[in-house]
């Protein structure tokens, strides 16, 4: 019997987690669990029949993680199909004529709204490739399943569609406990946004376990009259010696899961941590008469932490003003190596005496350990200079992107200088693990959200941020094409300002600008003075996108005195692009202000310092 033509007058029962069951198997490979419908077929089997023989009706194909993403460097596009293939004829072989196999088609794996063109028509690609090895393999219908917005929800169906040769679909969002998407969207919005989908059914699986659940099964039925599919985790996973740790109550979850059957929810199975015992327990209760129902059919009321309301005048911001006016001085300091900070306050009061409008901290460059820039700059704005923290996604997740803003925020902080951070292997330790969740022009997008009092998922916030974010460009790309398109994303999620790479001439920013549409950005200069010559040689040889004219260099070389003649020279460089830049972002060497003189009386006029 057709599926559809069965749930108009029955429930089914599907399946719990493949991967749970692989773990408690002893399966420990890297590989994706896909790849062991190849290297390990008969275990795959076991698997399916152990859920058959635990009563259930409908099987998932161990195809979760067969997409391009997650399968490569594995398979190629080829083998995409011929995985997913495989996975459906060992799921199809168990089920036999009398059970039901559905498809699983799980997410990119990847921040969908950061993904290049290239790589969505990448995804897509492979998308069509699984979907017909699957159906190739007999599946009697599509789960899209663990969708955590609905944009790649959208973007998924809409690249099958043409490939999926009538076979069905059901789709299935994962919630957080705040009964939202990962990207944000209530369970109203996720159904509004499906209902013009030729859907089978629409649910939820993964996120939250089944108490939760029960708080989503009203939603659903009160929007929606197509089937709804529940898979639950069996509760919230602890992290232990490596491994997500599902709570073993296998009663909790059979009790929830025919609670759902009974208010008419018709596909019932479970997600994370669900075994074939979790099954066997529910099919042995719905065929009782006897077995503890729930005490409550309600969700209790908890407690909510409300937010403190602080009435916020609008904080005036140095950096921003001084870029208005076309005057910005801004001196790059590294933070301290260690907690001793004596020497680094010195030259930050020092140079606060100079009259400059703030200092940029670094955030441990070169990949090189330094104290935090959010940490030292709320010591520096202590001391009545305004800071501009360089905030690199190396080192953070993007749970920690956010909570690191909002510490920021409430120490008094209103900058931001928004970049991806030199990579772990430049650095003291070249065997650690680079974050990078979001791009640098994510992060900017993730800034300008907060700044409206939401954060990434849409939560709400009563305070919003406030902060001012610049950004990198360089001049001298190796790839003018692909500059040109960072920056057009950069200005696109919101850029305030940019600042350039340090540069030596004047011909190569103005060439630049001419070829690149900046759309009124204010520019800041990036001017460098090194501490020695050979530091002013690694600059100019092993730094990428820096460029130092052969002349310049060659005087260098010759000079006695080459610091004052590259001075001048900078000086100059600084004369000839006053029109169309709003400030100036000067690196100099620790103590040595008097190198800032020229700098400043040509930004702030003859008359600064008297």
């Amino acid at each position: 019997m057709e599926l559809a033509k069965y749930l108009e007058r029955n429930y089914i029962i599907a399946d719990g987690a493949m991967g749970t069951t692989l773990y408690k198997k002893g399966f420990s490979s890297k590989k994706p669990f896909a790849m062991v419908n190849i290297d390990n077929p008969g275990l795959v089997m076991e698997i399916h029949t152990e859920f058959v023989e635990a009563g259930v009706e409908l099987l998932v194909t161990n195809t979760f993680d067969a997409n391009i993403f997650k399968l490569d460097p594995y398979v190629d596009f080829k083998g995409i199909r011929e995985v997913n293939k495989k996975g459906a004829e060992l799921a199809k072989k168990v089920a036999g004529d009398r059970k039901w196999v559905a498809g699983s088609v799980g997410p990119s794996g990847k921040t969908f709204s950061l993904l290049e063109q290239d790589e969505k028509e990448w995804f897509k690609e492979s998308l069509i490739e699984q979907v017909e090895g699957l159906i190739d393999g007999g599946v009697d219908v599509l789960l899209v399943e663990t969708q955590i917005g609905i944009n790649e929800a959208l973007f998924t169906i809409d690249s099958i569609e043409k490939n999926r040769k009538g076979v069905p679909i059901i789709i299935s969002f994962s919630f957080t406990e705040g009964l939202r998407t990962p990207s944000g969207e209530t369970v109203e919005r996720v159904i509004d946004a499906s209902k013009d989908l030729s859907l089978l059914g629409i649910g939820a699986n993964h996120g939250i376990g089944p108490l939760q659940f029960l708080e989503l099964m009203p939603l659903f039925l009160e929007k929606t009259n197509a089937p709804v599919c529940f898979m639950p985790n069996s509760g919230v996973p602890r992290y232990i010696d490596g491994t997500f740790v599902f709570p073993a109550s296998s009663e909790h979850f059979a009790r929830y899961a025919r609670e759902f059957i009974k208010k008419g929810i018709k596909i019932v199975g479970g997600c994370c941590g669900t075994t074939p015992d979790y099954i066997h327990l529910l099919v042995s209760m719905l065929k009782s008469t006897s077995g503890r129902s729930l005490h409550f059919l309600f969700v209790e009321e908890e407690e909510v932490e409300t937010q403190e309301i602080a009435v916020k005048e609008k904080v005036k911001n140095i950096v921003e003003e001084q870029i208005n006016s076309k005057s910005l001085v801004v001196v790059e300091v590294s933070p301290p190596k260690g907690a001793y900070i004596k020497k680094s306050i010195s030259w930050i009061e020092k140079i606060k005496e100079f009259g400059v409008d703030a200092v940029s901290i670094l955030d441990s460059p070169m990949a090189r350990v330094r104290m935090n820039p959010v940490a030292f700059s709320h010591l520096v704005k202590e001391r009545g200079l305004e800071s501009i923290p360089h905030f690199a996604l190396r080192d953070r997740s993007l749970t920690r992107i956010q909570s690191d803003l909002i510490a920021a925020c409430a120490l008094g902080l209103n900058n931001i200088f928004a970049i991806s951070g030199d990579p772990p292997s430049l650095g003291d330790y070249p065997q650690s693990t680079a974050v990078y969740d979001i791009t640098s022009p994510g992060l900017i997008k993730l800034i300008k959200l907060l700044n409206t009092g939401k954060d990434f998922a849409g939560n709400e916030y009563t305070n919003p941020t406030s902060f001012y974010v610049g950004a990198a460009i360089n001049p001298s790309p190796p790839d003018l094409e692909k500059e040109i398109a960072k920056i057009n994303e950069k200005i696109e999620v919101g850029t305030d300002y940019f600042v350039t790479q340090p540069l030596f001439d004047s011909k190569t920013l103005f060439g630049f600008t001419e070829k690149v549409n900046l759309k009124n950005i204010p520019l800041v200069l990036n001017i460098f003075i090194p501490r020695s010559k050979k530091q002013f040689e690694y600059i100019a040889h092993e730094v990428p996108g820096i460029q130092v004219p052969e002349n310049i260099m060659k005087m260098v070389e010759e000079k006695e005195d080459w610091l004052s003649f590259l001075q001048d020279e900078l000086v100059k460089v600084l004369v000839e692009l006053k029109p169309i830049i709003s400030g100036l972002y000067v690196a100099v060497p620790r103590g040595r202000t008097a190198y800032l003189r020229p700098f400043m009386e040509e930004i702030k006029g003859k008359k600064w310092g008297l």
